[in-house]
């Protein structure tokens, strides 16, 4: 409810103005700034410049009474408000005695001006404390550099098996899913289909054969599977889908598997800074506490003949992409789900099982490995995503149930032990 407009040189009445200091914490600044907009009655991305500006005047005059009452509804949402009655002032900086204090230092706690106020996220600090503040973070910084150095060392080189082992020796363990759609030309037909498959297809809980499937159904296709593959009871998944975001370019290309060069290794720093930007700008940093996050980019048309599930997006582990076409829809939904289902499991540390020609790799590519003779295989492999008619014979399967987890992506995700997949697979080496 937007506040009544006053007219501030109405006689007769107490009056005050509203002052944004900052906010009780950066998790609740989203959330403020869209309660400043309603409020004020202005759009949000003003409401975000007048934060920014903080601290800063909201309500230049008004009655006291209704400068309070803007105050409270701010302080409930997480602002720093003050109603400052005009005229009067309750604190003074304590460098400049003539000017009205806007804070507390959080390390000293004096009383501090717009003068003297250093803000760091939130955090405001007199001059003194905020240099201390710098250089604390300054090696912070460095640590962090240090152990990220590390950190892509060890990822490049030794991640995929130590997490896999990790997972396997783990009893339990849960994989969040954060599916962000983005588009760079959004229109009515791309918003229908984002509000169609950020939604389960089906209230009931589980997995549902037969079902037209939405990409928010994958949670409970991965957990089908998971029991599926190791006869557990758990359901580990779980997905969350953020959105509708627009964008202006898509991720660089991500990093060729298994190069371990250092200009693989910048191409792996920029694909995951590229997903850490758009999480940051779109006020998600607190939100998305996820394993995997998957940015789905919903466009009218690929530009591309034949959508091949392998040209659609990339992976990297962690982070994956793919592109959708809302209008131009060469195949059924359940392909472009399965599609979407395909980059997470990459993402999750599945290897591509498909040969130089687009072919499911024989035995590792295929839903069952074991089966005699080997075609034509009964399902499609998630990490491959063609069902194998023949050796060099594909299908696209219509629909998300033909799709499967084999043993060696099973392996892959940490679900089961390289004992039970060596007999599969008597050619491939395991770390």
């Amino acid at each position: 409810m937007a506040l009544a407009k006053i007219d501030p040189k109405e006689p007769g009445i107490e009056r005050a103005k509203v002052t944004l200091i900052g906010f009780d914490s950066e998790d609740v600044r989203y959330e403020a700034v869209k309660k400043i907009a309603e409020l004020l009655d202005i759009s949000f991305d003003e409401a975000t410049e007048l934060a920014e500006s903080a601290p800063v005047d909201l309500l230049p005059s008004a009655p006291v009474e209704a400068a309070e009452l803007l105050a409270e509804k701010l302080a409930n949402a997480g602002c720093i408000a003050e109603a400052l009655p005009l005229g009067q002032v309750y604190r003074y900086c304590e460098t400049h005695p003539h000017r009205r204090a806007r804070a507390r230092c959080k390390t000293c706690e004096i009383n501090i001006c717009e003068l003297c106020l250093r803000n760091s996220k939130g955090r405001f600090y007199c001059p003194e404390h905020y240099e201390i503040f710098k250089q604390k973070r300054t090696l912070r910084m460095v640590g962090v550099a240090l152990a990220g150095v590390a950190a892509l060392f060890v990822a490049a080189f030794f991640s995929a098996p130590l997490i896999r082992m990790w997972k396997f020796y783990i009893s339990s363990f849960d994989t969040h899913v954060a599916v962000i759609y983005v588009s760079q030309k959004p229109n009515e037909a791309q918003s229908t289909f984002f509000t169609k498959n950020m939604a389960r297809s089906l209230e009931e809980p589980g997995y549902h054969p037969g079902d037209a499937h939405t990409i928010a159904d994958l949670a409970d296709w991965f957990n089908h599977e998971y029991q599926r593959v190791t006869t557990d009871s758990d359901s580990p998944f779980e997905l969350t889908s953020y959105g509708f975001y627009t964008i202006k370019i898509g991720p660089p290309p991500a990093a060729p598997a298994g190069d371990k060069s250092y200009k693989g290794l910048e191409m792996k720093a920029a694909y995951w800074g590229y997903f850490k930007d758009l999480i940051e700008q779109n006020h998600l940093t607190d939100r998305v506490d996820a394993d995997v996050v998957l940015l789905v980019e919903l466009v009218d048309d690929t530009g591309r003949d034949r959508d091949f599930i392998e040209d659609l997006g990339s992976a990297q582990f962690g982070y994956a992409y793919i592109q959708i076409p809302v209008a131009n829809m060469k195949w059924s939904n359940d392909y472009y789900v399965a599609a979407a289902g395909h980059y997470i499991a990459r993402a999750l540390g599945a290897s591509l099982k498909l040969s130089d020609k687009g072919f499911p790799k024989n035995p590792e590519g295929l839903a069952s490995p074991q089966q005699q003779p080997p075609f034509p295989q009964p399902q499609a492999e998630i990490a491959a995503g063609y069902r194998a008619v023949e050796e060099f014979t594909i299908e696209r399967p219509s629909t998300l149930d033909d799709y499967v987890v084999g043993p060696l992506t099973g392996y892959e995700f940490g679900w089961i032990s390289a004992n039970l997949v060596q007999g599969i697979y008597p050619n491939a080496t395991f770390q």
